[in-house]
C-alpha cells in the first residue's frame, strides 16, 4: 500500500467529518478490505462496531485516530494497564491502539474539566478575597482615624468611642478615599 493510497483513506474520512462505514470507505478510495485491515493494524485507522439501529445487523466504521500515535507509546500504555505482560517484541494490535486512542481523549476531557474546575475556584477565591478586603476596610476605620488624629496633633485614646469632632475633621481631610474603599496598591 502506498502513501498516496493512505493519503485517499485519510481525505475521504477527513471530508466526512466522522467515522465512515467500511463499505462507504472502500466504494470511496478503491481500496480492499484487507488494505483497510492493516492500516488498522498500523494505527493509521481506528475501527469500531457499531449497530445503526435496534435490529440491524452491525458493520465496522473506521475513523481517524484522536492524535498520532507511535508503536511505543501504545505498547507501553498496555503494558501500564497490565494487558501485555511485557513488551516482547510481538506487533501492537489494533485492540491496543483503540484502547490507546480512548485514553487520549478521556485525558483530553479530564484536562478540559480540570480547567474549568481550576478557573470557577480562582473567581470564588477572587471573590472572597475582595469581600474580606471590604471588610476588613471597615472594620479597621476606628484605628484609621485614631492613626490619623494622632499624626495630625490631635489627642486620641487607645480605646473608647472617637469623638465627633475627630471623625468630622477626618472624613473632611479624607473623605475621597473613605468612599472609594480599599485599592489595590493599598
Amino acid at each position: 500500500m502506498t502513501k498516496e493510497t493512505e493519503s485517499r483513506v485519510h481525505q475521504a474520512l477527513k471530508d466526512e467529518g466522522t467515522s465512515m462505514p467500511a463499505a462507504w470507505l472502500i466504494r470511496e478510495t478503491g481500496l480492499k478490505r484487507l488494505d483497510l485491515v492493516a492500516m488498522e493494524n498500523r494505527g493509521v485507522l481506528l475501527s469500531d462496531l457499531v449497530r445503526v439501529r435496534p435490529g440491524w445487523p452491525v458493520i465496522r466504521v473506521y475513523r481517524l485516530p484522536y492524535a498520532q500515535m507511535t508503536a511505543e507509546e501504545v505498547r507501553g500504555h498496555a503494558v501500564r494497564r497490565g494487558l501485555v505482560e511485557r513488551n516482547d517484541g510481538t506487533p501492537v494490535t489494533a485492540a491496543e491502539y483503540r484502547l490507546y486512542d480512548r485514553w487520549l481523549r478521556s485525558q483530553d476531557r479530564l484536562a478540559v474539566v480540570r480547567e474549568s474546575h481550576e478557573r470557577k475556584q480562582a473567581e470564588v477565591y477572587a471573590r472572597l478575597n475582595a469581600q474580606d478586603a471590604a471588610a476588613a476596610w471597615v472594620r479597621n476605620r476606628s484605628a484609621r482615624i485614631r492613626l490619623w488624629g494622632i499624626a495630625n496633633g490631635h489627642r486620641v485614646g487607645e480605646r473608647g468611642r472617637l469623638p465627633a469632632w475627630l471623625v468630622t475633621a477626618y472624613e473632611a481631610d479624607q473623605g475621597d478615599v473613605e468612599r472609594r474603599g480599599p485599592q489595590p496598591s493599598e
